[in-house]
Order: C-alpha cells, then sequence, then structure tokens
C-alpha cells in the first residue's frame, strides 16, 4: 500500500472516530414549538415573542422585559421522555431549552428505547404566578443511537378555554 492511500484511510478512520465520539452513546430529540393564546387565536413565533431572559410573553416592554401586566409568560419548555405503556417517567431527566430559542434538539444523551415523548412549559403571568397551559399528548417514537428523533411543531396553548378536561398547571 502506497503511503498516500495509508494515509487517507487513516484520516478517514480518525475523522469516523471523531464525529461518532461527538455525538454520544445514545440518541437525541429535535423540537420546534409556538404558542397559541387559545382565548383569542393569535398564534406566537417565540423568537417574536422573546425577552431579554429568554423567556417568552405576551408584552416585551422597555429594556425587553415581560410586563406585569402580561397575560402569559413561557419561561422554558422541556422535552419530557415517559414509559409508553403506562405514561409513567421514564428515569430520564427532561431536557430544559430557553422559549425563545423557538426550536432545539437534546445531546445525543438519550438512552435508546421506545418512549412516549412530549413537551412541556412553565408558564406564568406577569406577576410570576403559575399560569394554565395545555400541550399535545406525547408521540410514542423510538430513539436509536446516533439517531434524531424530529417532533413537528408543537403549540404550547396558553389562556385556555374553561373544559371539562384537566389543564396542566406548575
Amino acid at each position: 500500500m502506497t503511503t498516500w492511500r495509508f494515509c487517507t484511510i487513516a484520516a478517514v478512520a480518525l475523522t469516523a472516530v471523531a464525529v461518532g465520539g461527538c455525538q454520544g452513546n445514545g440518541g437525541a430529540v429535535s423540537v420546534r414549538w409556538r404558542i397559541d393564546n387559545l382565548s383569542t387565536g393569535a398564534t406566537f413565533d417565540p423568537m417574536m415573542a422573546a425577552a431579554s431572559d429568554g423567556s417568552c410573553c405576551s408584552d416585551v416592554v422597555t429594556g425587553g422585559l415581560c410586563a406585569t401586566y402580561s397575560i402569559w409568560v413561557v419561561r422554558s419548555v422541556s422535552v419530557v421522555l415517559q414509559d409508553p405503556t403506562t405514561g409513567q417517567p421514564s428515569g430520564v431527566a427532561p431536557r430544559e431549552f430557553l422559549c425563545e430559542k423557538r426550536e432545539s434538539t437534546t445531546e445525543f444523551d438519550l438512552p435508546p428505547g421506545t418512549y412516549a415523548i412530549g413537551l412541556e412549559a412553565k408558564v406564568f403571568d406577569g406577576t410570576g404566578a403559575p399560569a394554565p397551559f395545555v400541550v399535545p399528548p406525547p408521540e410514542t417514537r423510538t430513539i436509536l443511537r446516533g439517531e434524531v428523533v424530529n417532533l413537528q411543531d408543537i403549540e404550547i396553548g396558553v389562556q385556555p378555554l374553561p373544559s371539562a378536561k384537566s389543564v396542566v398547571t406548575f
């Protein structure tokens, strides 16, 4: 084997090891979200409703802060993994992101397996009191090592109308 071929093969092998090592030993979840005010029907792009602290809110005032009269403030969103048959926590810690990001991907550290994967949010009013919100039910997906599970746009419904269904609050 010529020196040129040997060096090329060695470079490719080192690159493969470096790339594989950066990904980690698990899979990842990619998610995008938007905010819907369910009482008015208005939809908000988190990047357009972003405050200086990474939150999203209905009313941003001078200095990039959420106004105390904001109807809703979404501080963060989290990717949550549950047991797909029982709905119980999977033992994998939620992966949290600032709301303003609008989309994010977890590290490649999620254990391979089948999970009910959903989104949770930390929602408050402008004074910091917890506020109700709704999100769609989790989707059952299989996480594989080195691959990304893609969750499409998930709507975080703020200001939900009263209903017979329970509303998630924190």
